[in-house]
């Protein structure tokens, strides 16, 4: 978003975050003979290419939903058969139901096929974020102390789901709370437009002044309103 711009969306803003690692347990041998062992590095590879058609053909198409594999160690020569494998991915779901029912899925997969080859899957899971909702009457609350500290014109309320997640979320479990976006984007400074989790990433710093502002000014705002 661009520098000076602020987002407050109600609804859902992120999604739920959660880590796995699938551990596959096979059985070393030469690749000359590969009856003799049990292949982890195909094993896994099947995991992965299988996982996708999770979101393709077993969830709703109109439900947001990401699984996705980052990271896949296996193999120790180029004529060994793997005796070992480790997957790692994500997934990000919009609610809770579809949360647990992917999860529940990325294990039975998991399990089936490196049963099917006779090999085992362990699975790791790392919860880290739910999903984030702002909730509408603390946003309209929020929107008018923004408006008053950036201008109407400056709010951006209808800012698309992105499916990132924030922990956030877990204040939210508290207490009621809104979660805004600061622009950060300047073409006059340099790595500001381009994406986070790049080497290039910037924020325009200038903008923080307006994350301090708001803050300060929804205080004021409630005390006066009491």
């Amino acid at each position: 978003m661009k520098a000076g711009t602020v987002g407050i969306k109600k609804g859902i803003n992120n999604a739920s975050v959660d880590h796995f690692t699938i551990r596959i347990a096979g059985r070393s041998s030469h690749v000359c003979n590969p009856e003799k062992g049990i292949d982890a590095l195909y094993i896994a590879s099947q995991i992965v290419v299988t996982l996708q058609s999770i979101v393709s053909r077993m969830t709703s198409p109109i439900e947001p939903v990401i699984l996705g594999v980052g990271k896949l160690r296996a193999g120790t020569a180029y004529n060994i058969v793997a005796a070992d494998a480790v997957l790692e991915g994500t997934t990000r779901n919009v609610s809770d139901e579809n949360r647990r029912r992917v999860n529940k899925l990325i294990e039975e997969t998991a399990h089936s096929i490196a049963g099917i080859y006779g090999a085992s899957a362990g699975i790791e899971w790392e919860d880290f974020a739910s999903v984030l909702v702002n909730p509408d009457e603390a946003c309209d609350e929020a929107i008018v102390v923004v408006k008053e500290t950036v201008g109407s014109e400056n709010v951006v309320t209808n800012r698309k789901i992105f499916l990132s997640g924030d922990d956030f979320c877990e204040y939210q479990k508290e207490i009621e709370g809104v979660y805004v976006y600061l622009g950060t984007g300047n073409p006059d400074k340099k790595g500001t437009e381009n994406p986070y989790h790049t080497f290039d990433f910037d924020i325009d710093e200038d903008v923080l002044e307006i994350g301090a502002a708001i803050y300060a000014n929804y205080a004021k705002w409630w005390l006066d309103r009491e």
